[in-house]
């Protein structure tokens, strides 16, 4: 697998004011062309279509994740008022389904630090501890 950072992206939002990334990380296939079907991917994640964008591959998954902006800070907090409302209705199906999506070091790291040793693999504690 390879990662690839997607930035100055310009969205064909039909005329729709949309707040959407200018930047993103997407995973692919080592064989897979990023110029010719990189568009694809960001489509299908965003739900836009994509008119042009630029890419660079990122070496490994130790990539710095990419700062919140303007249009995420937003969205972030209405996520989290929509994650608090189904919590509190006990329709936790969607959280979960979300939480799938996340890097699992993220999740671990969100527990106490006193957990993070029982549920990380042998690889993941040298990568967390090494710098320590």
């Amino acid at each position: 697998m390879k990662n690839y950072r997607c930035y100055d992206i310009d969205w064909d939002t039909d005329g729709n004011e949309v707040e959407l990334p200018n930047e993103m990380i997407i995973e692919v296939e080592n064989d897979f062309d990023v110029s010719l079907d990189g568009a694809n991917i960001l489509s299908d994640k965003m739900g836009w279509c994509v008119n042009n964008f630029s890419f660079d591959e990122v070496e490994d998954k130790k990539f710095e994740p990419l700062m919140i902006d303007q249009y995420e800070s937003p969205l972030v907090t209405r996520v989290v008022e929509e994650i608090k409302e189904a919590v509190r209705n006990s329709d936790v199906e969607a959280v979960d389904e979300l939480l799938r999506f996340c890097p699992r070091i993220n999740l671990i790291q969100y527990l106490p630090e006193d957990e993070w040793e029982k549920w990380m693999t042998q690889k993941e504690k040298k990568e967390i501890y090494k710098n320590t």
